[in-house]
Order: structure tokens, then C-alpha cells, then sequence
């Protein structure tokens, strides 16, 4: 924020200069995705020229290795990490809930995709309609998917100048609680509507080379490399029923033996002092949570998590 503008502001040119050579100095490691009218030899004669300009010996395998991007999974039960806004001005409070949901790798990756997509299509505007609209929690509000390096989960996120962190999320886990006998009540047209459209989203074409591009070079990021991804998606919609559904939901979001949820909270200056819709006096905001996170913790908890299994490094990327 207000930190890293006056740090840019005082950058002189030498500095970028020997922070380039600084970045390059003990070899490196380029990607290239060359997309459109050209052939393979265009696309060699294209990253070798790069390499050239880059110079410096590649990356040794261990160092190419530690390059590769992972998630930790995140504990069973529910876990906090509060901290306090960096700027004393600051009127917001915000949380982002995290409910991790699994891996888009193995024998369940794609139907597991194909669930959460038609689940967030399901559960997303009944949550912005409970907690935006009408408890009017705060202005930016919403639920969405998530994935990154094979992760998938469950996004909840809000901000607000009137209710506190710990409020935020209280409200968002008791929409969460409520909504699954919506859910398992839903009927069965509605369910096949809302099937319908997810199919009808997943049908569209890349509007353009632009975003043909960024969906290939999302694979060679992710590592997985599936460019046919989004007809197998498909493919497993078609055979999913309501069932499904309501088993990620309960997994996800209810049952103790598999719910893991990792909820950060910024908490603006002096919120304890508002007169903020908060819960009744004398409550304690981290009853209830199973583990409890602090900056000065955070490294040797990361260090104690276990990696998300990820795609084969060793598979070619293969269109």
C-alpha cells in the first residue's frame, strides 16, 4: 500500500540496473508460449534469441525444482489468522474464508471440478443476496471457486466500515450452516436449469487469440498441461445429479472428519471500539476455532503443512 509507493518513488535508475543483474546473475529459467501464425521453427528461433539476450546458464535442476508452486493444505476444523491494517487512517475490516475442497489431480480431479463449478453456480448469488443485500454486510461481498497449482477450494470474502472481522465471519459460517437444507430442497428442474446453464457457460469458444492464449498458458503455469480440460468438464456435468452436490457441500463446508477452513481477518484500527453490529457483549470472537494464527507464527505453521498433491512434472505438456 502506502509503504511500497514511496519505495517506488525514491527508485533511481541504477537501482532497477543492478537489481536486474542481481535476478539473473545465478542462471534462469524461461517459459515461452508462442500462440498464432507461426510454426515450430518460428517459435525455436524466437526463445533462442530471447535466451541469447537473457544470457547466463540455465537453472540446475534442484534450483528448477524449488521453482515449482504448491499449496499447503490447510488443517482439519477451523483456523484463523487475524492481523491488524498496516494503515492507521483505515476504515474497512475485511476476512476472506477459505474452505479447501481438494486437488484437480487423480482419479477424482475432473468430476471434482466439474461439482465445485455447478456447486458455485448453485450456492454463489443466494450468498451475495443473504449477505450483501439483505444483512448488508458491507459493499464488496461475494463467493466464489478458486484454483491454483491443482488446489481447488471455496472463497467467501467480505469487506466492510461498519461490522467487524470476527462479525464478517461469523455471518458468512451461519449463511453456510442455513443454506444446506436450501440446498438438499432444491428441486429437481431447478437443479437441471442450473445444470443447463453451467453447460451453456463451459460451451462458449475462446472469443478471441488473446484468451485462446491465456487458457493455454494457464495450464503450463498450473503444470497440468490438460488443454482439452474444459469438454471433460463438461462430460462429467452431464452425469451429475443433486446428490453429488449436497455431498461437496457437506464435505466442504459441515462435516467435522473433512472440513478445513483457514479464515484471515484484517481488522481496521479501533474496530473493538465501534458501535458495529457485533455479536452480544462479552462473547469471545475465537470461541469455537481449532487453531489460531499470529505473524510471528505464521513460518513455523507453514513449515508443519502438509503439500496438496500436484500434477506429474514429468508428463510433456501435449496439446
Amino acid at each position: 500500500g502506502c509503504e511500497s509507493v514511496d519505495i517506488v518513488e525514491a527508485l533511481r535508475p541504477e537501482e532497477v540496473s543492478a537489481h536486474a543483474q542481481t535476478l539473473f546473475d545465478q542462471g534462469s529459467f524461461t517459459e515461452c508460449l508462442l500462440n498464432g501464425n507461426l510454426g515450430p521453427e518460428d517459435a525455436s528461433a524466437i526463445s533462442t534469441e530471447l535466451r541469447k539476450h537473457l544470457g547466463n546458464a540455465s537453472l540446475s535442476k534442484a534450483d528448477l525444482s524449488a521453482l515449482r508452486q504448491s499449496v499447503l493444505s490447510v488443517p482439519l476444523g477451523s483456523t484463523v489468522y487475524a492481523l491488524d491494517a498496516l494503515d492507521p487512517a483505515e476504515r474497512n475490516s475485511a476476512v476472506v474464508l477459505y474452505y479447501e475442497v481438494g486437488t484437480t489431480v487423480g482419479p477424482r480431479g475432473i468430476r471434482d471440478v466439474a461439482c465445485l463449478e455447478l456447486l458455485e453456480l448453485m450456492v454463489q448469488q443466494k450468498a451475495f443476496d443473504q449477505l450483501r443485500t439483505k444483512e448488508q454486510l458491507g459493499y464488496t461481498v461475494g463467493l466464489n471457486s478458486y484454483r491454483a497449482w491443482a488446489a481447488q477450494a471455496i472463497v467467501i470474502y467480505a469487506r466492510s466500515d461498519l461490522a467487524s472481522a470476527d462479525y464478517l465471519d461469523e455471518r458468512a459460517e451461519a449463511f453456510i450452516q442455513s443454506h444446506l437444507t436450501e440446498l438438499n430442497a432444491t428441486s429437481d428442474e431447478h437443479f437441471e436449469n442450473d445444470k443447463q446453464a453451467l453447460l451453456h457457460s463451459l460451451a462458449v469458444r475462446d472469443a478471441d487469440l488473446d484468451a485462446q492464449t491465456s487458457r493455454m498458458w494457464q495450464e503450463f503455469e498450473m503444470h497440468e498441461c490438460n488443454f482439452h480440460r474444459t469438454a471433460q468438464v463438461q462430460d462429467e456435468v452431464q452425469s451429475l445429479t443433486k446428490a453429488d452436490i449436497v455431498d461437496m457441500y457437506r464435505r466442504t463446508f459441515v462435516d467435522a472428519a473433512s472440513r478445513r477452513k483457514l479464515s484471515v481477518w484484517v481488522r481496521a484500527p479501533g474496530e473493538d471500539g465501534r458501535e458495529t453490529p457485533r455479536r452480544k457483549a462479552g462473547a469471545r470472537p475465537l470461541a469455537g476455532v481449532d487453531h489460531v494464527l499470529t505473524p510471528d507464527r505464521l513460518h513455523a505453521w507453514r513449515a508443519d503443512r502438509d503439500v496438496l498433491p500436484n500434477a506429474d512434472d514429468t508428463l510433456p505438456c501435449q496439446a
